[in-house]
């Protein structure tokens, strides 16, 4: 979805809304648009970063005071196949307990409470009350913090239906503590503006993210773990995804210890990212103007990429996969490299238009066309710069 596209689908969506409300809401989509293209994403990456429409629209409508979905609509399916509304309660008490389900989900809304997830019995929760006097922040760059702020009360409503469970804080700026059940496999968290912390849980998926509070987990064992913040930094330690692992953020720093998965994918637009003792048979990390440090990370297939970054990779790029077989491809546009290895088992390609390349390895270098090559190992290396100096070094 392009600019004009997303702006279209907003004030689709705004319909009724006075004309005021609707300006400066998509004004200030417009803003964050031009903010995103100054810094070198597309139109298409910038309305990612936003998340989608119908969701924001439908937290301006929760906001306002309404309902985002229509009742009638939650009782029939789309081919006019009647069905019974999930029960909908406010619990009216600050902790409480819900039938276990294989899908759970935990959502605040106009809140900035932290909430933490750990392993229980049952499904329960408890919320501590606390006054921090938080202003709003939202999705996109602050669009909503000059309508609205959080709710001074909290309010706590639960949502059952066949399969799933649902946890909604609206108001509040407290401690939400939630233990889940063996029972629960898939576990999905969407936070307005408080924390996200989660250790030891066993899942088919792990889907987390908050809009501008940070998000931290350990000792996670899932299928998949995708993992979201706008403003927020995220923390992944001692994880393991038998599929997929992916972690973005806009503004917010990336950090990933001793996690693996078969394909592991990070990216931040002005964050930073640092990876340390991972592996995965994919590895993808991506940073439009944040730094990228790699450390003692193993991967069969890796790429690294940024804009105005610099790159720094220390230790060994193949760990214990597939060591005489592994490649690396580093690229930027304006960032520097710089790789440092003991094990030179390896042959390195280097490509630099404006930068300087300084050869403190002691490999042997020959030149061919526009492409100097160093080294004469089984693992493939290669460096590409337009601006930026590159530097391999023992």
């Amino acid at each position: 979805m392009n600019r004009q596209e997303y702006i279209a689908a907003l004030e689709k969506g705004l319909e009724g809304y006075s004309g005021e409300f609707k300006k400066e809401i998509l004004d200030s989509i417009a803003e964050h648009f031009a903010e995103g293209a100054a810094l070198g994403m597309s139109e298409e990456e910038i309305a990612e970063e936003l998340g989608d429409t119908g969701e924001m629209i439908a937290e301006l409508k929760e906001m306002a005071g309404e309902r985002a979905e229509d009742k009638e609509a939650e009782k029939t399916l789309p081919h006019g196949e009647n069905r019974p509304a999930p029960e909908r309660r406010s619990s009216g008490e600050d902790s409480g307990s819900m039938n276990p389900a294989p899908t759970f989900v935990i959502e605040t809304l106009m809140s900035g409470a932290d909430v933490r997830v750990r392993k229980g019995t049952e499904l329960s929760w408890e919320y501590i009350r606390e006054s921090r006097g938080l202003s709003l922040l939202s999705a996109a760059s602050g669009i909503l913090e000059k309508l609205f702020s959080i709710r001074t009360e909290a309010e706590i409503w639960t949502e059952e239906s066949a399969g799933t469970a649902k946890l909604t804080l609206r108001g509040g700026s407290g401690k939400l503590n939630v233990t889940v059940p063996d029972e629960v496999r898939n576990l999905r968290v969407s936070l307005l503006a408080g924390d996200f912390d989660t250790e030891e849980l066993e899942l088919d998926s792990l889907d987390a993210g908050s809009r501008s509070g940070d998000v931290a987990v350990r000792g996670i064992r899932a299928g998949e773990i995708r993992l979201k913040s706008t403003a927020g930094d995220i923390s992944a330690d001692s994880c393991d995804a038998a599929s997929a692992m992916e972690i973005g953020s806009t503004s917010g720093d990336v950090k990933a210890g001793t996690c693996t998965a078969a394909d592991l994918r990070i990216r931040t637009v002005a964050g930073d990212i640092e990876v340390t003792g991972c592996g995965a048979k994919s590895f993808a990390l991506q940073s439009t103007s944040g730094d990228v440090d790699v450390t003692s990370c193993g991967a069969v297939r890796m790429s690294i990429q940024t804009t105005a970054g610099d790159v720094k990779i220390s230790g060994d790029l193949s760990g214990e996969l597939d060591a005489g077989n592994s490649t690396a491809e580093v690229t930027t546009v304006a960032g520097d490299i710089h790789y440092q290895a003991e094990d030179t088992n390896y042959t390195a390609e280097i490509k630099t238009l404006a930068g300087d390349f300084r050869n403190k390895a002691g490999l042997p270098s020959e030149r061919s066309g526009g492409v100097l090559r160093i080294g004469s190992g089984s693992r493939h290396l290669m460096f590409k710069t337009r601006a930026g100096d590159i530097t391999v070094a023992k």
